[in-house]
């Protein structure tokens, strides 16, 4: 699936408390020069970008569970000082088991009142207090002004749970008005706990921080998405011990063939996408792990050719 391009969305109350829908903005969102400049780089898949976040202490490694743990660690700090941030990872079952976590920290400190619960799309449990996000645009369900209606995307804080298993929701971030009824049956369907998110679900999210947990099949698409969310900063935290055979390419440095303009390559990895801008044409076989050959082709105005079987033993020149 392609993700739209995403820097330019955010989603907003404005100055009279209605909350907005997905609306353009620039890349200005940033707080640092830096990384305005370097999240063009990450779009477009060029590694110097990688080497960036080095630089300025945006990226961790380790073990998977460590980097679970360390992204957790210091999403709950910034959430403890105030800030508005987001946990995003790479599987539902990391993101369940994040949000899980998050929720019984919060309802051990108090945040949460766990007195009524109601079971959300995920199979996790809610109450009010609780921070939710939406999965379906519904315009029949709107606040009682009319002006707020629910769009996927968009995240709620839950205000009360009521016997029938619908929820009452205002907009999160705000204190006061946007409220409104999300029915039972929209609930078990199309909600889900909001602290952390997948890197498809993170389109539209604008927060002040992000902490990311990257692995070996975390696309390029993804990895842009998720660390370009917050404004003060984007962290990454990356397991070293994961790997993905159908997902290992050389870096562009280390390729004797990267200049050549009919050469094909065995995967399409962010490693190498920089060579697409001296390539001719893109032919591919089939697989997930060549899925964005397509959309970083078109980014590069190239011929592409998908899904040929045996591509790869029919050219002379493939590797």
């Amino acid at each position: 699936m392609e993700l739209a391009t995403v820097e330019k969305i955010t989603s907003r109350p404005d100055t009279e408390g209605r909350w907005l829908g997905p609306e353009l903005v620039d890349i200005h969102r940033f707080t640092h020069q830096w990384e305005k400049a370097n999240s063009l780089a990450l779009r477009h898949g060029r590694t110097p970008a990688i080497d960036t976040l080095i630089e300025h202490d945006r990226v961790r490694g380790g073990e998977q569970d460590a980097m679970i743990d360390a992204a957790y660690t210091a999403w709950r700090a910034d959430v403890q000082a105030g800030w508005a941030s987001i946990l995003v990872a790479e599987t539902r079952e990391t993101v369940t088991q994040l949000n899980e976590r998050a929720r019984a920290d919060l309802i051990l400190d108090r945040t949460i009142t766990p007195s009524r619960e109601v079971t959300l799309h995920d199979g996790t449990q809610a109450s009010k207090g609780d921070r939710v996000i939406t999965r379906e645009n519904d315009r029949r369900l709107r606040s009682k002004n009319g002006k707020n209606w629910v769009r996927n995307g968009d995240c709620w804080t839950i205000t009360a749970v009521s016997s029938d298993g619908s929820i009452t929701v205002r907009p999160a971030g705000r204190r006061f008005s946007g409220s409104l009824v999300l029915p039972a049956a929209y609930v078990t369907e199309q909600v889900e706990l909001g602290y952390a998110i997948t890197g498809h679900r993170a389109q539209g999210v604008t927060v002040d921080t992000a902490h990311t947990v990257v692995t070996a099949t975390t696309t390029r698409e993804n990895f842009y998405v998720a660390m370009t969310r917050g404004r003060h900063g984007n962290y990454a935290y990356v397991a070293t011990d994961t790997t993905d055979d159908a997902h290992v390419a050389l870096h562009p440095s280390d390729n004797p063939d990267g200049t050549d303009r009919h050469h094909p390559e065995q995967q399409t990895d962010p490693a190498w996408t920089p060579l697409f801008t001296i390539a001719a044409g893109v032919v591919t076989e089939t697989g997930g792990a060549l899925s964005h050959a397509a959309i970083v082709a078109r980014e590069y105005a190239i011929p592409a050719v998908l899904g040929v079987d045996a591509a790869l033993n029919a050219s002379t020149t493939a590797t």
